[in-house]
């Protein structure tokens, strides 16, 4: 009798790796596969929209019991956009222009959340920032050598946010 045991190898080169960057790498693959045409529009943005939910600014309360929330994290977003170090405003803006999701998609998907019992409660994001997404994403500025082009979800006039940030 031969018994065969596989050798396997784990590569734990993400070891360190957060939900934070995880999603964003999921979004900016499901993007790219968009604009290629390996995907369709709806997949880019359902995983946009989970990004946005799952980190969602605006879920600032704690959770409730037996539940998971966005404040369990230090990994919450408030900018939505493209950047690179060798990348004009101008080649970022068309990037930015084809990510802009489409208002009644958001709509869906904040409706759906209501009606739906999860065990991670992702929060509502306010009206006023879920249409900040469906809007041009204008934003520019330079930080790090790199220019970025985007949205913030933060511009909006909140009494949770004390401060704005573009």
């Amino acid at each position: 009798m031969l018994l065969c045991m596989p050798a396997f190898s784990v590569n734990n080169s993400h070891a360190d790796l957060t939900s934070a960057s995880y999603g964003a790498n999921t979004v900016f693959d499901s993007f790219m596969q968009m604009r290629s045409g390996v995907a369709n529009r709806s997949i880019y943005e359902e995983s946009m929209l989970q990004y946005v939910y799952y980190h969602n600014w605006f879920k600032g309360k704690p959770c409730g019991v037996d539940e998971s929330c966005p404040a369990t994290t230090f990994s919450h977003a408030f900018w939505a956009g493209f950047s690179g170090r060798d990348k004009s405003y101008a080649e970022l803006q068309r990037f930015a222009n084809e990510a802009r999701l489409q208002k009644e998609v958001v709509s869906a998907w904040d409706h759906n959340l209501l009606t739906e019992d999860y065990v991670y409660v992702a929060g509502r994001v306010p009206a006023e920032a879920r249409e900040v997404l469906t809007e041009s994403w204008t934003t520019e500025c330079q930080y790090g050598g790199w220019n970025h082009v985007g949205t913030s979800l933060l511009s909006i006039n909140q009494d949770q946010i004390t401060y704005a940030v573009r």
